[in-house]
């Protein structure tokens, strides 16, 4: 199959991309536009809703791990169409449930599954397909989320105000379904060989072998594991899903609470556009000045987000900036971490590693939304659980910094 002149590689990284955005804009970007809907109408605490979040992702730490043992080149495209039913179906039950139990039994499922459809089985397509500017396909790829929050956040909003959460669970169920069939069945190729092609940038390498790129690491995986950049790397995968998930979590209440929730919806819509931009930005700076660089930028746009949030929540013009910056931040947690993996492993550990890596990053995304939940609780606001999000994200940056400058060094990896 061939779609022009175009490497189809490219054609691999815009339908990726569409299905990686639909399936995490569901899950986790629009989950907020439910809180107040559901929470009014059966009287549950934020918290107790909120909760959703948390078991979602904490299902996804086991799921992630479990499916990805099975996911290779000969069955991905089978699981990945049983997932996508499944998911479609669990996320439409929600308009039929009315008790905490039955939210919750839903969000597992989907927390077992949604991360096997999209982030996970592309992240590993993208590093078949592509010998050069992994960095900035893999940022195209997740810009597919930011541009799925920037159409659906809105668009669910107002289905939710003219015709009720649960019809609107219905329609964006079944929207789902619709188009994420067909980009698997058709599109989606796991390898390049699948098509008897080479990866982008292979005949780059090939024509320079002084100067051709090495994708695998020289060092064994336990030795690895053993390292102290390791660690670090690890620690920061788990702060990574606390700064990303509660502030995300929480931004719907956040800003309905200081001001309205259409207000609310269009902060989504803009911090989701943002991030658009902002994992085009992280992946072109990647490739062109490394990733100390892309870790500052984004690093520093994160930790500018929480400080306006935590001290300006009244200000809408700080406000609309503070969504701005906290698009483009987010975007560490989900284009630098792909990036960083492939840095520490390379590519023949890189399959085998990534879902161990995204299903301890659920571990952060289950504990950052209850978390933000139960201080807010506590002390009657966000203050004290954006400023701690503020050092975090500080931490974060540089954590990822050295683990992969240390790495690099050690496993020569290009």
């Amino acid at each position: 199959m061939k779609l022009s002149k175009i490497h189809y590689g490219w054609w691999i990284v815009i339908f990726g991309g569409i299905l990686t955005g639909l399936s995490t804009t569901m899950v986790n970007t629009l989950n907020s536009l439910y809180v107040i809907p559901i929470t009014t109408e059966f009287g549950f605490t934020r918290s107790e809703y909120i909760m959703t979040s948390t078991l979602t992702a904490v299902a996804a730490i086991f799921g992630a791990t479990l499916i990805g043992k099975y996911m290779d080149r000969s069955n991905m495209k089978k699981i990945q169409l049983v997932l996508i039913l499944i998911m479609s179906l669990s996320y439409i039950s929600f308009g039929v449930s009315s008790k905490l139990w039955q939210f919750y039994l839903a969000s597992i499922i989907i927390g077992l599954i949604y991360m096997s459809i999209g982030m996970i089985p592309i992240s590993i397509i993208i590093a078949n397909w592509f010998d050069k500017r992994q960095g900035f396909a893999m940022s195209l790829v997740l810009a597919g989320i930011g541009i799925g929050g920037a159409i659906l956040s809105p668009v669910t909003s107002s289905l939710i105000i003219n015709y009720g959460w649960k019809m609107t669970r219905v329609y964006v169920g079944i929207s789902y379904l619709i188009i994420s069939l067909p980009i698997v069945l058709f599109i989606l190729k796991p390898s390049p060989e699948d098509m008897g092609i080479k990866p982008y940038g292979y005949e780059e390498d090939d024509k320079e072998d002084d100067k051709k790129i090495n994708h695998d690491s020289k060092v064994p995986m336990v030795k690895i594991k053993k390292s102290t950049y390791y660690k670090l790397f690890i620690i920061g995968v788990v702060v990574s899903g606390v700064v990303c998930n509660g502030g995300m979590q929480h931004m719907g209440p956040f800003v309905t609470d200081n001001h309205t929730q259409i207000i609310a919806s269009y902060m989504i819509a803009l911090y989701s556009f943002s991030a658009i931009f902002g994992k085009l930005l992280l992946g072109y700076i990647y490739d062109r000045f490394g990733n100390s660089m892309s870790m500052i930028f984004g690093g520093g746009m994160f930790t500018l987000a929480y400080v306006l949030m935590t001290f300006f929540p009244k200000s809408i013009i700080l406000m609309t900036m503070a969504a701005t910056a906290f698009g483009i931040g987010n975007s560490v947690g989900s284009v630098n971490i792909n990036l960083v993996t492939y840095g520490i492993f390379g590519r023949n550990n890189y399959s085998k590693i990534l879902p161990f890596v995204k299903s301890i990053q659920q571990v952060g995304m289950a504990s950052g939304p209850i978390l933000v939940s139960l201080l807010f609780e506590k002390f009657k606001g966000y203050f004290l659980p954006f400023s701690l999000s503020i050092f975090l994200t500080v931490f974060l940056t540089f954590s990822w910094i050295k683990s992969y400058k240390d790495a690099k060094e050690e496993s020569g990896v290009s």
